[in-house]
């Protein structure tokens, strides 16, 4: 007997593979499905898997590197999505940071870079160039590459004088965050604050040889930024 649209409507069920499952359960299966998708990527991740790619249709490979040592990148992983930007497989890096998505109709591609945390990526000293890749696939396999760009730490640095002189081994405190450290001043009367996190910062002369104005000053810094401050009195 085939179920009435009314008795359909009524127990709020829906046909998922030719079953019928209850609206409250289809969060679950979807979420089954991407599971079980992630899980099949890292399978395929390792580098020695023995895949054939060509054999089964079109490829898209890469690698994941740290740009300054070519190093590869393990655990990172990577979305393919289609035209309509559906996530259509996932890809994880092996130990020399090879990734394959193979057996692919040929096509329009999008492979972006997901999840750098999983990586031991640290977005505030790492940075991905590029973040995805367009690929338009034909009958030829395609080689991407995605390099990891180590960034400089932010930093402050400034000067002290007194009377137009350079002042010599005032501490000046900087303080944000989780940072409480103090630079000196050289013999030119310039202190330097490194390896700062990104994040607003409050920097403090003290015990300077004359009356500096202002007494204080903040700077807030990004990732890769030098920040001057000067401090006269």
């Amino acid at each position: 007997m085939v179920p009435s649209i009314r008795w359909m409507k009524s127990t709020q069920e829906e046909i998922v593979k030719g079953r019928l499952v209850p609206r409250a359960r289809r969060r679950s299966v979807r979420l089954g499905w991407v599971a079980a998708l992630i899980v099949a990527a890292v399978a395929c991740g390792d580098d020695d898997a023995g895949v054939d790619p060509i054999a089964t249709g079109g490829a898209i490979s890469g690698t994941v590197a740290r740009q300054k040592t070519a190093d590869g990148v393990p655990n990172a992983v990577l979305a393919l999505r289609d035209v309509e930007d559906r996530v259509v497989a996932t890809a994880v890096t092996g130990n020399a940071g090879r990734f394959t998505f193979s057996g692919l109709e040929q096509g329009a591609y999008r492979v972006r870079f997901v999840a750098p945390e999983l990586a031991g990526l640290d977005p505030l000293f790492d940075a991905l160039e590029p973040v995805e890749w367009d690929v338009a696939l034909s009958s030829d396999p395609v080689e991407l590459v995605f390099a990891v760009v180590g960034l400089v730490p932010a930093r402050i640095t400034g000067t002290v004088t007194c009377g137009g002189a350079p002042a010599a081994d005032v501490a000046v405190r900087v303080i944000g965050g989780e940072t409480d450290a103090t630079a000196t001043t050289d013999e030119a009367g310039i202190f330097t604050a490194l390896d700062l996190l990104p994040g607003t910062y409050a920097v403090i002369p003290l015990e300077a040889p004359c009356a500096l104005t202002p007494q204080f000053r903040a700077a807030t810094v990004r990732p890769g930024q030098f920040v001057d401050l000067n401090f006269g009195g």
